[in-house]
């Protein structure tokens, strides 16, 4: 039987973790609604691998039509301006710029859209970034390694790349302590770890070497959303509501790390796929909710744990506050939480495709309502 929206269009910008999911989501819930999903890379970029790309590790190719599936169209092209009074999207492709109408649009672009290599320094937080930073440790192999910031993405290359060159210099630089944001048993492990693979760390500023540069320092917001006239905060991520609404605008969604939501403090800086996943996946069953007549609850998400790479035999598992994200003094260590962290990365696939192939919406998270309670800490979650 016909449904009176089939003729909706919801046009997601961004096909990773939150776009992915939204669109998944989304074509569970409703049969009928034409969705589109744009994006800059026919592929699916596993970006949690990036790390491991840089040092070298072949990683299978995620054809993105593939991954959303019959049923769900696909524009390649980036899009370049939101017009919110027309209700349309101006993409760029290979073959000339279009306009692309919405009835409903969701803002999941992510992050880490900037050049790959800037000021002398690589990047590993586009796979164009890691795969430059792969050819250039090919070409120069003798170099040393100076990688700038100590957070959960410097922590993995480090270890990564020490894997891969066993005999390079390598020396992570961070004005604060190793592990930063992590608990004091963390912390004391990620010592440990480097010491026994021979990272050097040093606690001040980097200087100028000779060395192979790689910036690790924080995420990277495009601007799109500002030049088009959507509310945002200084980094340009998009204020939302607690359904995830774009504040002021009824008909836009915003979620991954594109969004400001702080989990009930905008102090809290979080990103990576543990947030955009359920971000993504709330937002298809908003938008769902939204074109049955009914209005979207309030996400809820907690915050399930932090877990790190040290290498392919090495990890280590954050355990934390469910509520703020605060770490907590316990940790799982060595080739257990090894084992965990790679369990999670293939879950960040296997979810999505699970839900394609099912028609079921099989994928879940932690959820409780943070944004009653609210948070303390400042940290970030890779």
């Amino acid at each position: 039987m016909k449904q009176e929206h089939d003729s909706k269009k919801v046009l997601i910008l961004g096909g990773g973790y939150a776009g992915v999911n939204a669109a998944l989501r989304l074509r569970v819930r409703d049969k009928a609604v034409h969705i589109t999903v744009v994006n800059e890379r026919g592929e699916f970029v596993e970006r949690i691998r990036n790390h491991q790309k840089a040092a070298g590790a072949t990683l299978k190719r995620l054809d993105l039509r593939q991954v959303l599936g019959n049923g769900i169209a696909f524009v390649q092209g980036r899009a370049e301006n939101i017009d919110t009074a027309m209700k349309q999207v101006l993409v760029k492709t290979a073959t000339g710029i279009f306009p692309f109408a919405y009835d409903i649009l969701v803002y999941a672009p992510g992050s880490g859209a900037t050049a790959a290599r800037t000021m002398n320094a690589f990047r590993v937080n586009t796979a164009d970034a890691a795969a430059q930073l792969k050819d250039a440790l090919r070409q120069e192999p003798r170099r040393g390694l100076t990688i700038v910031g100590a957070g959960l993405t410097g922590i993995e290359l480090a270890t990564e790349l020490r894997e891969a060159w066993p005999e390079r210099k390598i020396t992570v630089y961070d004005r604060h302590t190793l592990g930063h944001g992590f608990s004091e048993k963390a912390r004391r492990y990620f010592a440990a770890t480097f010491a026994a693979m021979n990272i050097h760390f040093v606690a001040d500023e980097a200087p100028e070497t000779q060395d192979i540069r790689i910036d690790c320092t924080g995420f990277y917001f495009p601007d799109l959303a500002r030049r088009s006239g959507l509310p945002v905060d200084a980094k340009n991520r998009v204020l939302v509501d607690e359904a995830l609404r774009v504040r002021g605008f009824a008909d836009i969604f915003a979620c991954g790390d594109a969004a400001a939501y702080g989990f009930g403090s905008e102090a809290i800086d979080f990103a990576g796929c543990q947030t955009a996943m359920p971000m993504g996946t709330h937002s298809g069953d908003a938008i769902a909710a939204l074109l049955r007549g009914k209005e979207p609850e309030a996400f809820r998400f907690g915050f399930p744990g932090r877990c790190v790479s040290l290498g392919r035999k090495r990890g280590l598992v954050q355990f934390v506050d469910k509520y703020s994200g605060a770490p907590r003094e316990k940790i799982l260590t060595g080739r257990v939480a090894a084992i965990i962290k790679e369990l999670i990365c293939k879950m960040t696939t296997a979810a999505p495709a699970w839900e394609r192939k099912t028609g079921w919406p099989i994928y879940t998270w932690l959820k409780t309502r943070l944004t009653r309670r609210g948070g303390q800490v400042a940290s970030r979650a890779a």
